[in-house]
């Protein structure tokens, strides 16, 4: 699980000083995707 919070009453501004925190969320969230076990694929007896 990943979380990219940036709060309320942020201005254009404010949000376009963080768009780097935003894109290191979706980063971190692509990452564990990629952890993902293959649906298709056989199941983990692990």
């Amino acid at each position: 699980m990943t979380l990219g919070v940036t709060g309320p009453g942020m201005s254009a501004a404010e949000s376009r000083e963080r768009i780097e925190n935003a894109a290191k969320a979706v980063d971190g969230a692509l990452d564990l995707v990629d952890e993902l076990p293959d649906p298709d694929g056989p199941a983990d007896s692990a």
